[in-house]
């Protein structure tokens, strides 16, 4: 499971707080477990989100967070108007890594 949206947002910084609230990239194999495990449901106003992958997995094996740029796309996409303008914040300061 891959944290992302407002549950990276205190790793890369953007100004966005969501307590009690888990957005995170689980593989798609895993997901009928986890909604065992966890008893989800589908919600209107859900405090769990989960993008699932059903492809290759394109995370390094230990990696916990989504990329900077990854999560402001996942607030951009939320329904909050508070994730989509931290998004947008984040988006217009960007300066993507020089290599």
């Amino acid at each position: 499971m891959i944290r992302s949206g407002v549950s990276a947002a205190s790793e890369h910084r953007l100004e966005i707080v969501a307590p009690g609230v888990l957005e995170a990239y689980v593989p798609a194999k895993r997901l009928a477990q986890l909604e065992r495990r966890y008893h989800l449901e589908p919600s209107a106003d859900p405090n769990v989100i989960l993008h699932v992958i059903d492809a290759p997995w394109p995370f390094e094996r230990d990696q916990r967070v989504a990329p900077r740029l990854a999560a402001i796309v996942d607030l951009l996409d939320d329904n909050d108007e508070r994730s989509r303008r931290a998004a947008q914040r984040a988006l217009q300061a960007y300066k993507p890594a020089l290599r």
